[in-house]
């Protein structure tokens, strides 16, 4: 769309060939107006044409308007950039706001727009364990920290190749439950490194914010439904 200015509007004819007033188009404002400080911008910052768009990566009609996408950048060069805010329908799609994240991770590495075309490309595998071994190794020289969340999961033979394909030299494994029943769980010291600190629920219980109770409500249910109910 254009950034400034309007544009004329050839004067229209109606059936019996009179000239209608002439119209002027206004191109649509942002209300959140692109900050390169913030948005995801591929292309020149000052483009006189924004393409601008509210993505969901699991989101099969964005999938579909990536190709466009990128032929319109081929075709329009400097004079378009193109910027992607994230819009997870987390409602229908349960991995959708996941995938948000990882592209933000990336982004923090500098390869933003490298995720966002995988992620697309990959999009039938999103939430599948398999999707992030088949790429654990590719991307495993990107970052230089890597949180293990649920950490005592990584020992199994299915995900240890996560941690040992990443080369990042700081990793911080974090877990509820930390002893596993094969006594796997001493391999996290090679996968991650020594714990360094553990502390029990009681410890912490007292660092509630607010206060917890259980409270009781009674509902009267008619006679007809208390036997099913039951």
């Amino acid at each position: 769309m254009p950034r400034v200015g309007r544009t004329k509007v050839v004067k229209p004819r109606n059936r019996t060939g009179e000239a209608i007033a002439e119209r002027w188009y206004e191109p649509p404002r942002l209300k959140v107006p692109v900050d390169p400080r913030r948005d995801h911008i591929a292309g020149p910052v000052n483009a006189s044409l924004t393409l601008l768009e509210y993505g969901d990566f699991q989101c099969p009609f964005c999938a579909a308007a990536v190709p466009e996408i990128k032929k319109a950048q081929r075709e329009l060069d400097s004079q378009m950039r193109f910027v992607f805010r994230h819009f997870p329908m987390t409602s229908v799609h349960r991995f959708a706001a996941k995938a948000a994240e990882m592209a933000e991770a990336a982004g923090a590495q500098g390869k933003f727009w490298e995720m966002h075309d995988l992620l697309f490309a990959k999009q039938d595998m999103l939430g599948d364990d398999a999707y992030i071994l088949d790429y654990a190794e590719a991307l495993g020289n990107k970052y230089a920290l890597v949180v293990f969340d649920e950490c005592h999961h990584l020992p199994s033979e299915f995900t240890r190749v996560i941690a040992e394909y990443s080369l990042a030299p700081y990793r911080l494994g974090l877990t509820a439950t930390l002893e596993r029943s094969d006594g796997k769980h001493t391999d996290l010291q090679v996968l991650i490194g020594p714990e360094v600190y553990r502390t029990s629920a009681a410890a912490l219980s007292w660092r509630s914010s607010a206060v917890i109770g259980v409270a009781s409500t009674y509902v009267s249910i008619p006679m007809g439904n208390r036997r099913s109910w039951s």
